[in-house]
């Protein structure tokens, strides 16, 4: 009936581990929940136990792209990454890399460099150059750093 109690029962199915599966859509649900705390929860959660089913995909998919809270945001593309839904991940690092946030690009770069192999690069290698070659120092050194994975 509340906040504190919805993230109480994601903590509980976390610590349940794999025997929390039968509850995935239960898990699910809470990723349309009001509080980003919940809907982050959600997150990890549906993280732990391997959820990539279409229906959280696709969910994950709109909150990395309109989720009213950044965190939750963030949250959700590192998700669709750990979950090895890349063609979601790539299309969500788009958005972000074309946009105008430096703090998001950022974080997009950092995430894109710390997600395993070097799929996600190559189909952001575009985006990553031009980055590179921009005239914010931080951001390229960082989009350099991860374009060094194709070598």
């Amino acid at each position: 009936p509340d906040e504190a109690t919805r993230s109480a029962g994601l903590d509980a199915f976390s610590a349940m581990g794999e025997k929390a599966k039968p509850h995935a859509a239960k898990i699910a649900a809470l990723l349309k929940d009001d509080s980003a705390d919940v809907r982050t929860g959600a997150i990890g959660v549906l993280v732990g136990l391997k959820d990539n089913s279409p229906e959280v995909v696709q969910e994950l998919s709109a909150m990395a792209s309109g989720d009213a809270d950044k965190n939750v945001q963030e949250s959700a593309l590192v998700a669709l990454g750990e979950l090895g839904a890349n063609d979601a991940f790539v299309k969500g690092c788009k958005a972000i890399l074309t946009g105008d946030d430096a703090e998001r690009k950022s974080n997009v770069i950092m995430t894109i460099d710390q997600m395993p192999g070097k799929e996600s690069v190559t189909a952001l290698k575009a985006e990553l150059e031009a980055i590179a070659g921009g005239s914010d120092e931080d951001l390229a050194t960082a989009a350099k750093g991860a374009l060094k994975k194709l070598e």
